[in-house]
């Protein structure tokens, strides 16, 4: 009977696993007017002064329809972000108007979402630009993706109903916004309309995963994908592109045979990053079949006023992710991993490598690994 129920237990966590990689492989749609706010579990303020404005208790994490409210505004933020930066003090004024006016007060509330941040740099930017309304951190990404990932600052206009289940995104907006006085109008006006009636308005579009094309493409991209494996491998090779489920661009080529083969993969990296004034980030990076980190190289990576890293600052990149191990999260510490002036462009390179559970179950799936 014990060894029935460890075996269950066993198989649940595997089958867990296996969900997750699946989950992670393909990039989710971008969230849209006319969505349910996704059922995310997201981690609570520290202070209890946030929490209390939350309406959230003592549990250490929290889904957005537990915040009591009408209306929530969520920001997607990156505390790295200027157009962030410059939104922070509006927001402030946003929160003052909203706490002064008796019909808006207690009805909507303001949530911000720090990706790839944790508390502390979360505290400095809150002191620096004096942040009135709670921000969480997102260290991990996990919130960012589960949102569909896109550019910063990034607002939703989430209307809740009656039930906990009815969390309607009313509207999204990207970039800055400084019509403060404009925006509360706009909530005011959102929290006064019936979910029901609202609802049946959205109808919106199919909807589908935000793509960034690689800065290289066609007989270029595969001159310097093959010319990667061939440091690799040792060898001249000629990569073959995998037709994955998830889209991902990826590469494998063989050297030697028999028990002599050895099978390399390279995947074409180009994502957006959480900054809507940044450029995107592009690199490719080869690995082995357990999973290790063989080959970086840098196609795009850019710094405080996307000038281009140099070459110095790419080797220190490389030096730190060459070697490591794509089957769980790469730990990204900002003191120590972050290139100077390049914070959200690092942490984008980790948080692209550390998806790689994902990648390696489905190159499993197709028969390349073990």
């Amino acid at each position: 009977m014990k060894t029935s129920v460890r075996f269950l237990i066993l198989a649940g966590l595997i089958l867990s696993l296996v969900i997750w990689g699946q989950a992670r492989a393909q990039e989710k749609p971008l969230i849209q007017a006319g969505d349910t706010f996704p059922e995310v579990t997201m981690p609570a303020p520290r202070a209890a002064g946030d929490k209390a404005y939350l309406g959230l208790g003592t549990a250490p994490d929290f889904t957005l329809n537990q915040v009591s409210a009408d209306v929530i505004l969520v920001e997607l933020l990156s505390v790295y972000c200027y157009s962030c930066q410059k939104q922070a003090p509006i927001f402030n004024k946003l929160y003052e108007l909203i706490e002064g006016d008796p019909k808006a007060r207690g009805r909507i509330k303001l949530l911000g979402i720090a990706v790839g941040s944790e508390d502390l740099e979360i505290d400095e930017f809150r002191r620096e630009y004096k942040v009135t309304f709670p921000i969480i951190q997102d260290p991990e990404f996990e919130i960012y993706h589960e949102l569909g990932g896109t550019r910063t600052p990034f607002s939703m206009f989430v209307r809740k109903g009656p039930s906990s289940k009815e969390i309607l995104v009313a509207s999204t907006h990207m970039g800055f916004d400084m019509e403060y006085k404009k925006l509360l109008e706009q909530l005011v006006r959102l929290a006064d309309t019936d979910i029901s009636s609202l609802s049946a308005q959205l109808k919106k579009p199919e909807a589908a995963a935000e793509k960034v094309e690689p800065v290289l493409a066609g007989p270029e991209l595969e001159a310097k994908v093959a010319a990667l494996m061939e440091e690799a491998l040792g060898r001249q090779v000629q990569p073959e592109k995998l037709g994955l489920e998830s889209g991902r661009t990826v590469y494998t080529a063989t050297s030697g045979e028999g028990k002599e083969a050895r099978r390399m993969f390279a995947e074409v990296v180009a994502r957006e990053v959480p900054c809507d004034m940044c450029h995107a980030v592009h690199f490719i990076y080869v690995f082995d079949p357990s999973g290790k980190v063989i080959l970086f190289q840098a196609l795009q990576l850019t710094k405080h006023g996307n000038e281009p890293m140099t070459a110095d600052e790419v080797a220190k990149l490389r030096r730190h992710v060459v070697g490591s191990a794509m089957n769980g999260r790469l730990h990204f510490d900002v003191k120590v991993d972050a290139v100077a002036q390049a914070t959200i462009t690092s942490a984008v390179v980790y948080d692209s490598l550390s998806n790689g559970p994902a990648l390696l179950e489905e190159l499993k799936q197709k028969g390349l690994i073990r």
